[in-house]
């Protein structure tokens, strides 16, 4: 039976507790650092704090007086790693209204500094100049202030060079910092045991599509060469762009080395044999419309492909069909055959223009090159003049492409050179040659900056002018030459003040680009250049604007608006490009 005498002592606890509870009220807590140049300094000064964990929670002041007093302590450990052992650090705790201003005011003295820097290999390795040439390359200098991270990193990276010149079972001996806090030096050694430089055996391939002796014209390394983890790299960078596989794996099966020579096992997965694609398009150029296509990865086990697009918007309506064919051999030639049909119009010109080609394509000296011959059939109307044109002619191109992302590079360039030529003995109507370069360059301007820079150039020899159909003319204007005018509105006009397209053609562009969210950022752009047929009738025309870039789960989004310079009824251009920048 309850009485009163057992209800009291529980009454009791429950009205102390409350009582407390209000003595010692729930608040959350704000860490202020003062003193520290950098914002990592500042962050991780501030992130070191057990009272950081409470900045959107609940603490009770008990809690942030216990915080508080550990507080310095746990300061000057996260300072250490940046160098700083010594550092002096003075606290203030203040409450605003039911929360906490924990203000911690930081000296730091001199920091300490690298004394001597020690490293050294002994094996096999003790004598070849790549590893010789290391130490220079680490982070740490003599007298440059001890950071941990740097140290760390630069350990890291190499072992991973070591290991990637071929010394697969090299060991780290001796991984040690010694920290002189009162002379305010460091002492860093590293030694290591490198053990025999491996060679690269054979190549087995494991869960390809394609038989071992198609596979192996991907590898350009031959059997007893020098481990190098570049040359596997690059093979599977091969692998990955011959676009067959959706999984790419190369490594050394060290387990089964042979002495100092190691087999290199290929490990991929088949990619979806058929590829559909289709959807709206949108370029400012071409207007808004629809594309689609089928690509068939692989026909048969010898690897040729098969691709058919089509694509129909506002000012161009285009299909294209292709064939491939791989041939045997190191250096990944095929051969394309295959035909486009093109409709296009133009604020100066239309042209309904049919082709068919056949181009040998190849990789030679570190570029890709294609070479073949093209037939080219087209009624076209310029300046209001109707005319037809048959064209049959050599063509080729070298590119070279270098960057650190496929998708969204931020350093890297792209170059590509185009020629052609055809001659009345050949069954053109007129006699021409024609050239044009491209180069592409993106240069990093710190963490979230980037400068980009853009140069064509265009030259062509011609008998009869009249006979070119515009896609073999040139002409500036829009999203990929001059943006702050139309696409194709600038070039040579004829007495009528109709755009005729020149010979020849000169842009160059520069471009600023800055972060300003995650995948987000905004440009400025100055275009400059004109097509043109004689160098005395040359007019620059020069476009400027800015931009906004996204990159999207579909490739970069190129926004942009730009305005004409040299045009007084000239009106605010919007381009919009969906693709990379190199």
């Amino acid at each position: 039976m309850t009485t009163w005498r057992t209800l009291l002592p529980a009454c009791l606890f429950i009205f102390v507790g409350s009582v407390l509870a209000v003595g010692d009220a729930m608040a959350s807590v704000r860490v202020v650092i003062e003193g520290l140049r950098g914002a990592t300094l500042r962050d991780n000064a501030q992130r070191s704090t057990g009272l950081y964990a409470y900045r959107d929670r609940d603490i009770s002041a008990a809690q942030v007086r216990r915080l508080y007093d550990s507080a310095p302590e746990e300061i000057r450990k996260a300072l250490e790693p940046y160098g700083y052992y010594r550092a002096l650090v003075e606290g203030t705790l203040t409450q605003s209204g039911s929360n906490w201003i924990a203000t911690f005011t930081i000296r730091v003295r001199t920091s300490v500094k690298v004394r001597t820097l020690d490293i050294a290999f002994a094996g096999d390795g003790a004598n070849d100049p790549v590893l010789k040439a290391l130490p220079a390359r680490f982070p740490l200098k003599i007298d440059d202030r001890l950071v941990h991270g740097q140290y760390e990193r630069g350990k890291a990276a190499m072992q991973s060079a070591i290991e990637g010149h071929g010394y697969l079972q090299a060991k780290l001996d001796a991984s040690r910092v010694d920290v002189h806090v009162d002379d305010n030096a460091a002492d860093v050694t590293l030694h290591w045991t490198t053990g025999p430089r491996y060679r690269m055996g054979e190549t087995r391939f494991e869960g390809a599509q394609f038989p071992d002796e198609f596979m192996r014209r991907y590898v350009q390394h031959r059997e007893g060469d020098y481990y190098d983890s570049d040359a596997l790299l690059k093979l599977q960078r091969r692998l990955i762009d011959a676009d067959y596989f959706g999984f790419v794996a190369v490594s050394p099966s060290l387990q089964d080395a042979v002495g100092d020579v190691v087999p290199i096992t290929v490990q991929v997965a088949p990619a979806p044999r058929n590829v559909y694609l289709g959807g709206l398009s949108i370029g400012t150029d071409s207007g808004f419309g629809v594309r689609g296509s089928v690509t068939r990865r692989w026909v048969n086990q010898r690897g040729h492909k098969a691709n058919v697009e089509a694509e129909v918007s506002q000012r161009l309506t285009a299909a294209a069909a292709n064939y491939e064919i791989f041939w045997p051999g190191e250096a990944l030639r095929s051969l394309n055959i295959g035909a486009t049909h093109r409709r296009e119009e133009t604020d100066s010109s239309e042209s309904d223009t049919t082709s068919v080609f056949a181009m040998e394509n190849r990789l030679w000296r570190g570029w890709l090159r294609d070479l073949g011959l093209r037939a080219l059939y087209g009624d076209f109307t310029i300046a209001e003049e109707q005319n037809s044109s048959t064209l049959v002619f050599a063509e080729g191109r070298l590119s070279r492409r270098r960057a650190n992302d496929d998708l969204f590079p931020t350093q890297g360039y792209s170059v590509r050179l185009e020629a052609r030529a055809g001659a009345e003995a050949l069954l053109s109507e007129t006699n021409f040659a024609q050239i044009r370069a491209e180069a592409r360059y993106i240069h990093p301007l710190g963490e979230k900056q980037r400068a980009y820079f853009r140069g064509i150039l265009g030259a062509t020899h011609v008998d009869d002018f009249d006979a070119l159909p515009p896609p073999l003319r040139f002409f500036a204007g829009g999203d990929r030459t001059i943006r702050g005018y139309g696409y194709q509105a600038l070039g040579p006009e004829n007495e009528n003040g109709f755009i005729i397209g020149g010979k020849h053609l000169a842009v160059l562009s520069a471009e600023f680009e800055r972060d300003v969210a995650r995948d987000w950022a905004v440009a400025g752009f100055v275009d400059t250049g004109n097509a043109f047929s004689d160098t005395s009738d040359f007019e620059l025309r020069t476009g400027v604007g800015v931009g906004v870039r996204w990159r999207s789960p579909v490739g970069l989004v190129r926004l942009d608006i730009g305005h004409g310079l040299d045009d007084a009824q000239n009106a605010i251009e919007l381009h919009v490009v969906i693709g990379p920048d190199l």
